[in-house]
């Protein structure tokens, strides 16, 4: 009789392996996303397994982590199984509902912070998680913040972010269309991760993509008409003196043009990679 004790570092060298042969994309990282997935189903972290590796695993704990592993090898992202993703030093839920954040849109924010200038009314437009209008609320506390997103679903889990994050907190959430929405009053910064991938391109992307939500990701036949849209719309939401801050895809001159063809001042700022990947502008 087998009377050998399966360990959490066997089974998280036996998933590893699993990744690393059904994923090859990522087989330089299966070893990190296993632990990251074993410490999700163990309900501890990354530090805590390397204490107890040599212990035992139960029965019970083993089958949540191979469901893990399983539906990480249907290139569900990590984020979305563990439902949770770091975001300018705190960690947020998401689902199906929202895009997951990324590194990028923390740059996004760090440009807005650098313009800020006291208690200013600042719109996050198309909020998702709820990731932007979080990180400036806590960053700034003096400034207005509201958030819009025409995902009911998306809202929800954006307020439930705020809430648990910042606590007591002054930011509205409102269920509106961002190329349609009219406020009472104007906004000093409109700040956006606007849709920006071509319709026809969604297909060709990484298939972890499939399971982020489309209305965040397509942005029409050639990637733009979403924000050209958003575009006719931003002068009813910026006050005269106003800013916006847009992350855009691999066409940001495109997006300089249009902005520019409206009238409105404004150029590219480049990521950390080199990239050309925000606007910045004003009327």
């Amino acid at each position: 009789m087998n009377t050998s004790v399966i360990t959490i570092n066997d089974i998280i060298l036996s998933a590893s392996r699993r990744l690393a042969h059904g994923k090859p994309d990522i087989a330089g990282n299966a070893r990190l996303e296993a632990e990251i997935l074993c410490a999700h189903a163990l309900a501890t972290d990354r530090t805590a397994l390397i204490i107890r590796g040599r212990d035992a695993i139960d029965k019970a704990a083993d089958e949540r982590f191979q469901v893990c592993i399983d539906r990480r090898l249907k290139h569900e992202p990590i984020a979305y199984i563990t439902g949770v993703k770091e975001f300018f030093g705190m960690d947020f839920h998401v689902d199906g509902n929202v895009l997951i954040p990324r590194p990028e849109t923390e740059e996004l924010v760090e440009l807005a912070i650098a313009s800020i200038a006291g208690n200013e009314r600042i719109l996050d437009a198309g909020t998702g998680s709820g990731c932007i209008a979080v990180a400036l609320a806590r960053y700034c506390p003096d400034i207005h913040v509201t958030a819009i997103d025409i995902s009911p679903g998306a809202l929800a889990v954006a307020a439930s972010n705020a809430d648990r994050l910042l606590g007591m907190h002054s930011i509205q959430f409102l269920t509106a269309d961002m190329t349609r929405y009219v406020p009472e009053e104007r906004f000093d910064i409109v700040i956006s991760n606007p849709p920006y991938v071509a319709d026809g391109e969604i297909a060709l992307l990484q298939p972890e993509l499939a399971f982020e939500p489309r209305t965040a990701l397509a942005g029409g036949p050639t990637g733009v008409e979403f924000i050209r849209d958003f575009a006719d719309n931003i002068g009813r939401l910026l006050s005269p003196e106003g800013r916006f801050f847009l992350e855009v895809g691999d066409d940001a001159p495109g997006v300089v043009a249009i902005f520019k063809g409206r009238g409105y001042t404004c150029g590219t700022e480049n990521d950390l990679s080199g990239k050309a990947r925000f606007i910045k502008g004003q009327p």
